[in-house]
């Protein structure tokens, strides 16, 4: 990876310069993050030795009361302005060793138990009672072989499904060295079902991967993601 003082791949990939930009050269840690698409969005890109991560956040307003859980787009227009944005890095990225795509989904629902029935229909391996039980979370990794040509290689398939409620949230902004706090609140509590996707490529020992197959490694792990959100948890 190139000296972080150098790195642009935040202006390159958005077209304009960042809103807040963190350089830590003797430990070589980047931090760039600002706004995307008339403020419908924040992206973050975080940089370290051994590894980059992009990060698709949502925005709140100052003074706004949360009236659903904080998110930005429908899955479909997420996936949308991840692919526009970002899977034309992946032709000059670092070569890379794994690669992985996340994703964090809500649903919103009147209560627990409309929550937990909504669950029910995605994970047939589970039998859930929705009226007398509380606390659910269902963890899994379901690996399967990658059809995008490369011999040997797995993915791992990891979802975590449960049901969150949200009162209330603690934020923190960051300006250079000035970190401020702010509480966003809703007045009667939200509930909502929650799926937390983590599709990456398992560990290997052949080395980095081949630059021309990264885009195609990219798009395998969203598909597979896709994949779950609609259909639930299948082999």
């Amino acid at each position: 990876m190139p000296e972080v003082a150098a790195i642009k791949w935040w202006e390159l990939v958005t077209g304009q310069p960042s809103e807040t930009k963190t350089v830590q050269a003797r430990t070589r840690i980047l931090q760039e993050v600002g706004p995307l698409k008339d403020g419908l969005c924040n992206l973050s890109l975080e940089c370290q030795q051994q590894r980059i991560d992009w990060l698709f956040s949502p925005t709140l307003k100052e003074k706004e009361e949360l009236t659903e859980f904080p998110t930005f787009a429908s899955f479909p227009d997420g996936l949308k302005l991840f692919k526009e944005m970002l899977l034309p890095w992946f032709g000059q990225c670092p070569l890379a060793t794994r690669l992985a795509f996340g994703a964090t989904l809500t649903q919103s629902v009147a209560d627990r138990k409309a929550g937990y029935e909504i669950l029910g229909n995605f994970l047939p391996a589970v039998k859930l009672d929705p009226e007398n039980s509380s606390d659910f979370s269902y963890q899994i990794n379901r690996p399967r072989l990658s059809t995008c040509g490369i011999s040997g290689l797995h993915v791992n398939r990891l979802s975590r499904w449960s049901v969150a409620r949200l009162s209330g949230m603690l934020v923190q902004f960051s300006v250079g060295q000035q970190i401020s706090a702010q509480t966003f609140e809703s007045n009667q509590g939200l509930n909502a079902c929650r799926l937390e996707l983590d599709i990456n490529t398992a560990p290997r020992t052949e080395g980095t991967f081949d630059r021309k197959m990264l885009s195609a490694i990219v798009q395998e792990l969203v598909d597979l993601g896709r994949e779950i959100a609609a259909k639930g948890d299948i082999p």
